[in-house]
């Protein structure tokens, strides 16, 4: 399987517009998202790419990927709830910690 960045590079397509959030996030964050992201498998690392930094179409995607796009669909999904649980799952970890402290002082 190629890399992520050599498809990337073979999906920018001439004239589109990469869309990027008008939000800043602050660096801890940002940071906590791209390595709850980095440590997805490479596919789904790619699907998030292609759909959300180059603004691909599932179709698109399902055309670099070799998958329908309902299958790209579902991967953006299983992708998006992954990051989303372990961002949840490691916030919840770093405030356990500062609760017993909290709790003990009691």
């Amino acid at each position: 399987m190629l890399s992520v960045d050599t498809l990337l590079q073979e999906a920018r397509l001439p004239g589109r517009r990469r869309r990027i959030g008008t939000q800043e996030l602050p660096g801890d964050e940002s940071a906590r998202i791209t390595r709850e992201i980095g440590s997805l498998p490479e596919r789904s690392r790619l699907a998030l790419a292609l759909r959300f930094y180059e603004s691909l179409r599932p179709s698109e995607i399902g055309a670099i990927l070799d998958l329908t796009e309902d299958a790209v669909r579902e991967l953006l999904v299983e992708a998006s709830r992954a990051v989303i649980e372990r961002l949840r799952n490691s916030e919840s970890a770093s405030i356990a910690p500062a609760r017993r402290v909290r709790d003990l002082s009691r």
